[in-house]
């Protein structure tokens, strides 16, 4: 015989039946209340009605002893707590209990009377109805509390009932459930605790013909295909697993290669990046040595005019001792004397002037660019410093260099470093920037911002191609390649400036209107 479904609707059977049964008892308590409540206002009309035809004549003369006679006899009947009676005119003429007594019911009831007038008889004497007076008002109060006390006892019995229903209805769901559901349930788990641990030859008694016995059967079919397919699952593992290790065994060889290739690249980058820096210091160098050629030669001019001088001087100084000496000096040639030796003394003294601030000036940018250390300086002072330093370079040209800065400021920095950033841009305005124009202009501004140096280095020259400005700073990059161009000295200044002086450097540019570099450092630099 087939159960299963059919016991298990049973238990939802029952439940409904519950639900109905809970609702069936609200109904009855319900009605219950209404009936209850019904003969409660049936009584208390009754009542009020009596008292309101008896008390009419009373009421109409003021007869209190009447009135209280009445009064009183409803006051005894069952739960009647409180009666009031008032005129036409709500005022109270006779009152019974207290005023407004809680918990109870009012009930309102209007004392009528008949009009008597002569016109009233004449109405009556041809069939005419008389016409009715209200004289005054009832308010009869009636306790509910017996109403009340019935109902709970109502509603007690019928939660009582309910939930008599409710507990055996669980018990036998309980037991349905143990015997229909929870056994089957366990079978089946323990059963697949089995299979987690590897026993696959599980197999579930089968005692019933229900859906467990039907989910039963499909178990031990499937117990019985993993069983038939665990071989080839095992020679299907074995064989992925031979797989596995010939490739760990080609990775591992691919990845020693790996390693190898890496130290060599990472050696190569050492090499590259030992020969880069390598090739930055012969930069400087190189541009220093140009530098001291530069003075070198600089400086030949002014005292091979010097020399020159010097010597006319002494020639003329031993003619004018020899003729003092034989006593042939004239006044005259005395006077000639006097103002070729002011003449010659102040051209010696301009030439030597002029080589003395040269050398001062190479020696000092020289010296710093050579030495590295970190010392207080005057701004605008060592910018002419660095300008007059390449004069050698920038008096072959028309081109101009205009120097904006205050005369106070002063920074704690590397000056060297500051040199060389200079240096390197005024050199790339006239070789890049200025190459094609007769007649350029260089202009340094320098400002001081929120504690930091700000130099404004910029030219009116033929300014950089799009295609290259986001290239300038990168090692090597140079549009001069076939022209000794090496691509190093914006890269020194990039590498100075960020590292070195630890501030920043951005370039825009516009072609055919110029370039301009914005650099700005700290102006105490910490020491690193």
């Amino acid at each position: 015989m087939r159960i299963g479904i059919d016991k298990k609707f049973g238990i939802l059977t029952i439940s409904i039946i519950i639900v109905l049964g809970l609702t069936l008892g609200h109904y009855m308590n319900h009605h219950q209340a209404l009936l209850l409540r019904g003969e409660l206002e049936d009584r208390a009309n009754l009542l009020i009605k009596n008292l309101a035809y008896n008390v009419e004549y009373p009421v109409l003369i003021n007869d209190q002893e009447n009135i209280a006679r009445l009064v009183e006899g409803v006051m005894s009947q069952r739960d009647v707590e409180s009666c009031r009676i008032t005129d036409k005119r709500s005022k109270i003429i006779y009152q019974s209990g207290l005023p407004a007594p809680e918990g109870v019911r009012e009930f309102v009831w209007s004392v009528i009377t008949e009009k008597n007038s002569d016109e009233m008889e004449e109405d009556l004497m041809f069939g005419g109805e008389p016409e009715k007076e209200e004289i005054g008002k009832i308010h009869l109060f009636i306790s509910t509390s017996s109403l009340d006390r019935e109902l709970s006892d109502g509603r007690k019995t019928i939660i009582q009932v309910v939930i008599g229903a409710i507990l055996a209805t669980s018990l036998l769901s309980s037991i349905l459930f143990r015997l229909l559901v929870s056994r089957p349930v366990n079978r089946l788990v323990r059963a697949t605790e089995k299979i987690a641990k590897g026993e696959l030859n599980v197999n579930i008694p089968v005692n019933t013909n229900d859906e467990f016995a039907i989910l039963s059967n499909s178990f031990n079919m499937m117990t019985g295909e993993l069983l038939k397919h665990r071989h080839e699952l095992e020679e299907l593992v074995k064989k992925r697993t031979e797989e596995l290790e010939k490739v760990n065994e080609q990775l591992s060889v691919e990845l020693s290669e790996r390693r190898k290739t890496e130290n060599a690249l990472r050696e190569a980058n050492k090499e590259l990046r030992k020969s880069q820096e390598q090739l930055v210091q012969s930069e400087k160098m190189a541009s220093l040595g140009q530098l001291v050629a530069g003075v070198a030669h600089e400086i030949n001019t002014p005292i091979g005019i010097g020399v020159t001088a010097a010597s006319h001087l002494m020639k003329t100084t031993t003619e004018i001792k020899t003729s003092y000496e034989n006593q042939q000096m004239t006044k005259s040639s005395l006077e000639s004397y006097f103002s070729d030796a002011s003449e010659i003394s102040g051209l010696i003294l301009t030439h030597l002037n002029r080589t003395s601030e040269l050398i001062r000036s190479f020696k000092m940018v020289s010296a710093d660019q050579t030495s590295h250390d970190k010392r207080i300086f005057n701004i605008k002072s060592y910018l002419e410093d660095i300008v007059i330093s390449l004069q050698p370079k920038t008096k072959r040209t028309n081109h101009s260099i205009k120097i904006i800065c205050p005369d106070d400021i002063e920074i704690d920095s590397y000056p060297g470093a500051f040199a060389q950033v200079i240096t390197n841009l005024i050199l790339n305005s006239m070789i890049h920037g200025l190459e094609d124009r007769e007649k350029g202009e260089i202009v340094i501004e320098v400002t001081v911002r929120d504690e930091s140096l700000h130099i404004s280095h910029s030219d009116n020259g033929k300014g950089i191609d799009q295609l290259h400005i986001n290239k300038i700073f990168d090692p090597f990059f140079t549009t001069k390649r076939g022209s000794g161009g090496t691509g190093l000295g914006l890269h020194i200044v990039y590498n100075t400036v960020t590292h070195t002086l630890n501030g920043t450097i951005s370039c825009n540019s516009v072609v055919n209107e110029g370039t301009i570099f914005v650099i700005a450092i700290p102006i105490i630099l910490e020491q690193p």
